[in-house]
């Protein structure tokens, strides 16, 4: 089955980590490299921050990045709740925003440890517990996210016509082994660094904190 360009265009932004022109971007696409295409696909990458303008000041040779070369390779830090720690869990929410690639939802983000990937297990939650983990997809997106993570969720939150159910529950990370062997204490950081952002993969390390 042959590709569409549009099939070439999203696998290029998802997998391509160099740096880019839009001439060379539109003959892979199989279009000309007219003055005119160019502008259109520069608004287009630029309203749907699909890529990024590299400083340049010759505009015949500007180069762009892709949200995949921006990201891919590089860690930060998460800081688990106490509550999370005492459960063994890491519930993703939007902790990973910007790394992560916004079509992969939190629920199907993938954690590998030691090279080796965390199993999903379903946790009770409540509002006051996980909206705040949340937060940064903007609060009133929330339901729609958690309402999606499970199919449970999926008839709690659209029989709630003004009131979120009060509890829940999340398909949160196992992440026993990460905590557990690593001797992991309330403090400690887990850096998450990204192997590949088309699929949403990342891999986790501890960093203990600087004790006194």
């Amino acid at each position: 089955m042959k590709e569409s360009t549009e099939d070439k265009f999203m696998h290029f932004l998802g997998t391509w980590l160099e740096p880019f022109s839009l001439g060379d971007l539109l003959v892979l696409l199989g279009e000309p490299n007219l003055p005119s295409l160019r502008t259109d696909l520069a608004s287009y990458l630029v309203y749907n921050q699909l890529a990024y303008a590299l400083p340049c000041y010759d505009e015949e040779d500007e180069l762009w990045l892709t949200r995949a070369g921006l990201y891919t390779g590089h860690s930060f830090p998460i800081v688990p709740t106490r509550q999370e720690i005492a459960a063994g869990v890491l519930i993703p929410g939007s902790r990973l925003v910007p790394f992560n690639n916004p079509s992969v939802l939190p629920h199907e983000i993938v954690f590998s440890f030691n090279g080796k990937q965390l199993p999903r297990t379903r946790m009770g939650a409540t509002p006051e517990d996980v909206y705040p983990l949340y937060q940064l997809f903007g609060d009133e997106y929330v339901p729609q996210y958690l309402s999606m993570d499970n199919d449970e969720n999926s008839d709690l939150f659209s029989g709630a016509e003004c009131d979120d159910p009060l509890q829940f529950s999340v398909m949160a990370v196992d992440a026993r082994n990460l905590y557990w062997k690593s001797g992991f204490t309330p403090g400690d950081r887990i850096m998450a660094r990204l192997v590949d952002w088309r699929n949403g993969c990342f891999e986790l390390s501890v960093t203990e904190r600087v004790r006194d």
